[in-house]
């Protein structure tokens, strides 16, 4: 009588009712459990090699109002750390359509300004992949509930910077900013998380008011932030794009 769970009693336990190779034992045998044993963590060690091993999840508000804006960020686990190459689109109403943002590549978090109209809703979904062919997907939706300002009005950093129209919609952008001295200047003009889309060194402006127009490749909707250079200080005004 061999004692539970010992190695004795696992190398002389067998089963006829079990198959090896396709083919019933039929025998009791401590080759035969050898062999079921050794094909069983096979088994177990191919499915945990097959199993999923990339997923992905994407946390952020539901909600908000017009002139607001909302962080959704995606939280991967699995795959192959420090290879994943994330995807940001969205869609409309009809959660069909679905957009392609080429600005917000390889970002973990994606801020997302609420159009100018309520209410509506809107789905933000991340495609993500890594160096070993795995790849997810998640969907986040975004709802306006409330109304607000058709164009951002906070300006941190100062006073006298403008652009026309807030939201931009089709055409140029007009920037407007007021010199108190004479200055080295230039703008830049951002996304949200920093990245740069245009820049424009202005060079030495005498004291006074200055516009200038220009215009962005952009589609879809993006919230963005114009910097202002002033010599040694910088102003920043936000404002939205809606192609």
């Amino acid at each position: 009588m061999f004692s539970e769970g010992s190695d004795e009693a696992i190398q002389n336990y067998s089963n006829p009712d079990v198959n090896v190779e396709g083919q019933p034992t039929g025998i009791t045998d401590a080759r035969d459990n050898a062999r079921i044993l050794e094909q069983s963590a096979c088994t177990v060690s191919g499915f945990r090699t097959l199993a999923p091993s990339l997923a992905v999840s994407l946390n952020g508000p539901y909600t908000g109002c017009v002139g607001d804006g909302a962080e959704v960020c995606a939280e991967i686990e699995g795959g192959t750390p420090g290879s994943y190459t994330l995807k940001w689109y969205v869609a409309d109403e009809d959660g069909i359509n679905y957009q392609y943002l080429p600005y917000n590549d390889d970002e973990t978090c994606l801020y997302y300004p609420f159009p100018p109209a309520v209410p509506e809703k809107y789905w933000i979904k991340v495609a993500v992949s890594d160096g070993q062919g795995n790849s997810a997907i998640a969907v986040h939706t975004l709802r306006t509930i409330c109304g607000g300002e058709m164009g951002l009005m906070d300006n941190p950093g100062g006073s006298g910077i403008n652009v026309f129209p807030n939201p931009v919609g089709s055409g140029d952008i007009d920037l407007t900013f007021d010199l108190d001295e004479d200055a080295e200047t230039g703008f830049s003009i951002s996304l949200i998380n920093g990245k740069e889309i245009l820049t424009k060194d202005l060079g030495f402006l005498p004291k006074g008011s200055y516009r200038f127009r220009t215009d962005i490749d952009m589609q879809g909707l993006q919230m963005l932030v114009l910097k202002v250079r002033k010599g040694n200080k910088v102003e920043s005004r936000k404002f939205i794009v809606n192609r």
